[in-house]
């Protein structure tokens, strides 16, 4: 991970030697956003599934992302970024429960899942280079950006969760093994920002985030079933940067 964050880190700081010659800025801020997380193959048990798990097919797992956020304003369009977030990301499963096949909710009916997550929840911090497409006088931004995003992994469950139980019956949790313990992520997106909306800035981001290596250090478990996966995971965010 780190021959690949050292030279993005090496042309991160030498940006402000090409940025004009303008008071920089710094603004703190806080977003919070929702997930939604893949893993690019099948692993585990659901790997040549076992015939508890034959009937669930692939989801995505819905989460939440938030933290706090560090802008360095090198010049009215070029901006570099720093994050402190903890990432809910993973995977999720998905089979219908054919003893209840609808739940009836507010007098609608729908179909009822069992869920099988994969629960893999990060300490993330993305570094990125944002770019103002907007006139400078304007007051909205229109961003776009890249970046890098080292994570260490803080949970690693997986988790059998039942739409409705049975008497005795009860949601299933174990650990995770063989996650890696950090990883690094290849960011990019679009931010939309209205400057001093309510004695704050506040923006819409949405992004995309990859993880740049496996996300399991083994390739196969103990029972043969496969572990080479990566991620993707798409966020909605909401923030503020403090004036």
């Amino acid at each position: 991970m780190k021959s690949r964050t050292l030279p993005f880190l090496l042309l991160i700081f030498s940006l402000p030697a090409y940025a004009q010659n303008t008071k920089p800025k710094l603004k703190i801020g806080f977003k919070a956003g929702f997930n939604i997380s893949s893993f690019n193959k099948n692993i585990d048990v659901i790997d040549q599934p076992d015939p508890l798990y034959s009937s669930f097919k692939r989801s995505s797992r819905g989460s939440l992302s938030g933290g706090i956020t560090l802008d360095h304003e090198l010049s009215k369009r070029l901006i570099l970024g720093a994050e402190l977030l903890f990432n809910s990301r993973g995977m999720s499963y998905r089979a219908e429960n054919s003893e209840i096949p609808v739940v009836i909710e507010q007098g609608q009916q729908k179909k009822s899942y069992n869920y099988l997550n994969y629960n893999l929840d990060y300490l993330e911090l993305p570094i990125i280079v944002n770019y103002n497409f907007l006139p400078e006088k304007s007051k909205s931004m229109l961003m776009g950006y890249i970046g890098i995003a080292p994570a260490i992994l803080a949970n690693h469950k997986r988790k059998l969760k039942y739409s409705h139980k049975e008497p005795g019956e009860s949601n299933q949790k174990q650990n995770l093994p063989y996650a890696k313990s950090a990883i690094n992520n290849m960011i990019a997106g679009i931010k939309l920002l209205e400057k001093e909306t309510f004695g704050c800035d506040s923006y819409i981001d949405v992004r995309g985030n990859f993880s740049l290596s496996p996300v399991f250090n083994r390739t196969l478990n103990d029972a043969g079933k496969n572990l080479g996966t990566r991620m993707s995971t798409f966020t909605l965010a909401f923030g503020i940067r403090l004036l």
